[in-house]
């Protein structure tokens, strides 16, 4: 079963929007999920969270605004980091 933050998760426990997001993404969907206002210690600890063969794809790099951008990528889900200079 699934665990975070010390927690072991089920479908019964989940929040309706968690739950939207999992079937959906068994129904094929891909999925963005944007971290505005992030920083580089959240980002890190969130990279360290992930493994590297399921999200093999790791890209930064600066946009307009004065943003660096962490973007971590497998094939169904994109997670992104936007943090502030």
């Amino acid at each position: 079963m699934p665990e975070l933050n010390g927690k072991t998760y089920e479908m019964q426990y989940l929040t309706d929007e968690e739950t939207a997001v999992i079937n959906a993404m068994r129904r094929g969907a891909k999925v963005q999920a944007n971290f505005f206002h992030s920083n580089e210690k959240a980002a890190s600890a969130h990279l360290d969270e992930l493994s590297l063969e399921t999200f093999p794809r790791l890209d930064s790099y600066e946009i307009d605004g004065g943003y660096d951008v962490q973007r971590f990528e497998s094939d169904n889900v994109q997670l992104v980091h936007f943090i502030k200079k």
